[in-house]
């Protein structure tokens, strides 16, 4: 299987192995691979240029590269040493032990660099199970409250974290439509193929949702019964047009990528109005003035993060590590992620 070939590569805990394949089911093959076999994944984004996977590559080291026939003379070239063949691996159910426990390091996320460099995050494990636990009581038992298997759409990039919420549906024994690149970025097409496929459940950014809306997504015989939110402001528009759908509702994710995806979330039925609502499961969030001391409700603070989806920290990066990971000034003996989002409490007790 696909963890033990890894293994077979010379590749051990603490290392970390490139996921190069073309987006399909063999890409999922390929994370859920590495996770089991305790390494840490750094995909890449096989539509970006050469000059941004290069850069890529050189910051995080991989150890091995997991490829497809058509990514492997690719990743020679900008020197990730291909290892295995995902699309040739049997990639049967493994009956072997997990290699990971939670305090491992599960995936290498990078930002988009459009500040500057592109920044490695590190995620732990306990991060995602704790991601996992929260959509089972707030988003999956909702849902599914009828028992029946939902169809997921995957439309987000395997190099984006967002692209998680769906396969934690796929965890929890749902079904998950992977589209195509071509089918992801044209929104009339993907409004077709998901009343063909009588998906569920899709997962946008709000700009793409409103697009999604303009090409008739929410009109017809088949309406998905949940439109999950991220990446973006929501705007009052796309939180409207989901709230006053009898057919459907809305959740909107809020969650920088140094807290395991999501940090706070709301259901467009929870508030008239456009929010990014409350923390999610073991999770603590801080509205702090600059002299880091609570700010009542009401006055806009900057947010900071503290809980069980905190990252490690920045590869390589023990400065920048250190000026956003700080110490908890109350106490916990943790860290606080500072986000740089000025936020403030509502009398109803979610965020803006």
């Amino acid at each position: 299987d696909i963890a033990e070939k890894i293994k077979n590569c010379g590749v051990t805990s603490g290392d970390t192995v490139a996921i190069a394949v073309e987006r399909s089911a063999h890409s999922v093959v390929a994370l859920l691979g590495a996770l089991w076999a305790g390494v840490r994944y750094a995909p890449l984004d096989l539509t970006h240029p050469d000059g941004r996977l290069r850069v890529l590559v050189e910051d995080s080291q991989p150890a091995a590269a997991l490829v497809d026939s058509s990514s492997r003379e690719r990743m020679e070239r900008i020197g990730a040493l291909p290892c295995v063949d995902v699309t040739t691996a049997d990639s049967h159910a493994t009956t072997h032990t997990p290699a990971a426990v939670p305090g491992d390091d599960a995936y290498l996320m990078y930002t988009s660099g459009s500040t500057g460099k592109p920044k490695g995050v590190v995620i732990k494990h306990r991060g995602l199970h704790n991601m996992l636990d929260n959509h089972r009581r707030k988003i999956f038992a909702p849902a599914a409250a009828d028992g029946r298997t939902l169809r997921i759409a995957h439309a987000i990039s395997f190099a984006f974290d967002m692209s998680w919420e769906e396969l934690f549906w796929l965890v929890e024994g749902h079904e998950v439509r992977i589209f195509s690149e071509d089918l992801r970025r044209d929104a009339a097409a993907m409004v077709e193929a998901i009343r063909a496929h009588q998906v569920d459940v899709i997962n946008v950014t709000p700009t793409y949702a409103a697009q999604l809306f303009t090409d008739g997504l929410l009109d017809g015989a088949h309406v998905p019964p949940l439109v999950l939110l991220g990446g973006e402001a929501v705007g009052e528009p796309v939180w409207t047009a989901l709230r006053e759908n009898p057919k459907t509702f809305g959740y909107n994710l809020y969650g920088p990528t140094e807290y395991t995806i999501n940090t706070l979330g709301i259901g467009t039925d929870e508030s008239p109005t456009s929010s990014v609502g409350t923390p999610i499961w073991n999770t603590t969030a801080h509205l702090l003035d600059p002299w880091l001391r609570p700010v009542p409700t009401g006055v806009a603070g900057e947010l900071y993060i503290s809980g069980a989806g905190l990252a490690r920290g920045y590869l390589g990066r023990a400065d920048l590590t250190a000026e956003r990971f700080v110490a908890d000034p109350f106490g916990g003996g943790d860290r606080l992620y500072r986000t740089g989002d000025l936020m403030r409490v509502r009398p109803d007790g979610n965020l803006d």
